[in-house]
């Protein structure tokens, strides 16, 4: 999927008939009705409503500045536990000064209305960015390292969101992400004694770490590591990480290595998780930006090693064969032989031929040595003489074939 201009993506998401933060029974006062209960501000229309109140676009008049006016259902109002979150929102929000997280101005209560006015950004939250079906994992990979350098400064001055998911991201008409509704915060400071004694869990379920849903007294910044993990896998795959999920690789075609970085941010155990939000940035930057690494290459085979130079010996040997060949060759045609005979054959005639020549000379000596000093050899005798002659050419004539052969 090929990214979109960010300013026709969210004209597509303002256009979506989606609530900003999802469905709600309350039905929250009008701009006029607001107009004449808080003081100062000029309500000029609804710009979205969900379970948790509804934000308005106001303006400041005395400063002419554009707010948004967060207003929350008057049964908010009416419980001590709500409105003292909503005055941590405030105190929290108030510390924080960044350009990935939207600031508060002020904040009060009208009878049993808790309001807050914040920075006012002109955009549509990344829920409703989502639902468009235009956002690419491209894009998807280029919002996460942002939102971790906006929770590395929060958790820098001890602010844990608690709560992050699409909806409390906002994204501005340069396609910018900011954080907002840090109404479940706490200070790492501040002792959450009394603040959830009714057992209730704060957060979104589907986006908390394993020990937020377990109760744990103690959740500190690498919840939200765990909820931006979250955030990202749906990015990618356009589904949550439920039961037994799939790395993202495998639903969607992206990097490999991003299913890493992805199963880490979702580890039940927080210390096996990235322990600071920048640590997560950096991975998904470098798993994003570079290519894949190629796989190792099999180390190139060995050159043969090169034939050493013919001495002359082995020039002589090659002679030989050649002068042998064609002998044989001429022979075997001679006596009508289709090919030659083998070579073994005529080193085997070669040693009877041997054999023999070694016997008749030893009876060719036995013979001679017998004879008298002075008398005649007998003609037996003399026919030995040529036989050892004759064996003598044979084995002459077998050695030139065997030294050919």
């Amino acid at each position: 999927m090929t990214p979109q201009d960010p300013a026709s993506l969210l004209a597509t998401a303002k256009d979506s008939t989606q609530p900003l933060s999802g469905p709600s029974s309350w039905t929250p006062p009008t701009p006029e009705e607001l107009s004449g209960l808080i003081p100062g501000l000029a309500v000029e229309a609804l710009i979205g409503r969900g379970g948790m109140g509804a934000v308005f676009r106001a303006r400041q008049v005395r400063l002419d500045r554009l707010v948004a006016l967060k207003v929350l259902p008057p049964a908010v109002g009416r419980d001590p536990e709500a409105a003292e979150r909503v005055a941590r929102e405030a105190r929290a929000l108030a510390k924080l000064n960044h350009p990935g997280i939207i600031s508060v101005y002020d904040h009060g209560q009208v009878g049993e209305l808790l309001w807050l006015t914040m920075e006012l950004i002109d955009g549509a939250n990344l829920r409703q960015v989502m639902e468009t079906g235009s956002l690419s994992p491209e894009t998807a990979l280029r919002l996460i390292p942002c939102l971790c350098k906006a929770l590395q400064y929060a958790h820098d001055q001890g602010v844990v969101h608690r709560d992050l998911k699409p909806e409390n991201i906002l994204i501005d008409a340069q396609g910018a992400p900011w954080i907002a509704d840090f109404g479940l915060a706490k200070m790492a400071s501040e002792d959450e004694a009394g603040l959830t004694q009714t057992g209730q869990l704060l957060g979104s379920y589907r986006y908390m770490a394993p020990e937020q849903i377990a109760g744990a007294k103690t959740v500190d910044h690498r919840a939200d590591i765990y909820a931006l993990g979250v955030v990202l896998y749906e990015l990618l795959t356009g589904s949550l990480p439920q039961g037994r999920f799939e790395p993202p690789s495998r639903r969607v075609a992206v990097d490999v290595r991003l299913d890493e970085v992805v199963l880490r941010s979702l580890e039940r155990d927080p210390q096996r998780r990235y322990q600071r939000a920048e640590d997560l940035s950096r991975a998904v930057t470098a798993a994003g930006s570079s290519p894949a690494p190629a796989p190792a290459a099999a180390p190139p085979a060995a050159a043969p090693a090169a034939a050493p130079l013919p001495t002359w010996w082995q020039r002589l040997q090659d002679t030989r064969r050649s002068h042998r060949d064609r002998m044989l060759a001429g022979v075997c045609g001679g006596l009508g032989a289709s090919t030659p005979l083998p070579t073994w054959l005529w080193r085997a005639i070669l040693l009877m031929g041997l054999l023999c020549w070694g016997v008749g000379g030893v009876a060719y000596l036995v013979l001679w040595i017998s004879i008298p000093d002075g008398a005649d050899p007998p003609p037996r005798t003399t026919a030995w003489t040529w036989a050892v002659a004759a064996m003598f050419l044979i084995l002459i004539l077998f050695s030139i074939l065997y030294v050919l052969s």
